[in-house]
């Protein structure tokens, strides 16, 4: 069975290629990506320097726990994540037209729009941050098991972002409940009303010094994976929005 939906993603993964190389926006299509793999490849270098001198500027620079600042001030880096996501990130669009005469599931097509996404250069990016970095945690002294444990939860929160994006910019509900929050942190931390990274850093903190922890924001990914697949799956129809 497993076998069978390997082939159908790769198969579909053919369909879309032949559909990209024989559209009439195929050659402008090819110059706007080179100009993206550059920029990719320069944020990318970017953040690999950062990941291997954070320890050393922090530890040196600072003089505080590399580690412990990071989680402190993470919180940032999920609001950016989401926020860059929704204005940058593209949204899976799959014409589903010409696999009416295949026997694919609905499912299979679900999760093949969905898995795409996980390529991403938003997913891809930040482990060229987190991995140096987690290098760098174990080379310093920091327990493999427990540096594990928080490398991989921050993975989970990462692709976390990756679905909320797909559901901001699908519901507005999803969407409003999403801005108040921020919106919310912006202003308690703007305006000094309370410091929001002395209630999430302990969060963070959490997951390396009790591993056990880490299952949580996996069990969140799940579920975020789950609502994204069932919101799409409902909305597969042939009248509007058949495309998309």
């Amino acid at each position: 069975m497993n076998d069978q939906k390997n082939l159908m993603f790769l198969r579909l993964l053919q369909l879309h290629w032949k559909s990209y190389r024989r559209s009439s926006a195929f050659t402008s299509g090819v110059v706007t990506s080179t100009f993206y793999v550059f920029g990719m490849l320069y944020f990318i270098g970017i953040f690999t320097l950062l990941g291997f001198w954070s320890f050393e500027l922090i530890d040196e620079g600072i003089g505080d726990d590399p580690l412990l600042l990071i989680n402190r001030y993470i919180i940032y880096g999920t609001s950016f994540w989401v926020v860059s996501r929704y204005f940058t990130q593209k949204m899976p669009v799959l014409n589903i037209k010409a696999l009416l005469s295949l026997p694919v599931k609905e499912n299979t097509i679900v999760h093949y729009a969905l898995g795409r996404t996980i390529l991403s250069f938003f997913n891809i990016s930040n482990a060229f941050f987190f991995v140096p970095f987690s290098i760098d945690l174990v080379n310093n002294g920091y327990p493999i098991a427990q540096v594990l444990s928080w490398h991989f939860a921050i993975i989970a929160i990462v692709f976390c972002t990756n679905y909320i994006n797909i559901l901001i910019n699908d519901r507005n509900d999803v969407f409003y409940a999403a801005a108040t929050v921020l919106i919310l942190f912006a202003g308690v931390q703007y305006y000094d009303i309370f410091d929001i990274t002395q209630h999430t850093g302990p969060v963070f903190d959490t997951f390396y010094t009790n591993p056990i922890y880490t299952i949580i924001p996996w069990l969140i990914l799940i579920l975020l994976y789950r609502l994204t697949f069932t919101h799409f799956k409902n909305r597969m129809y042939l009248d509007s929005g058949l495309q998309e």
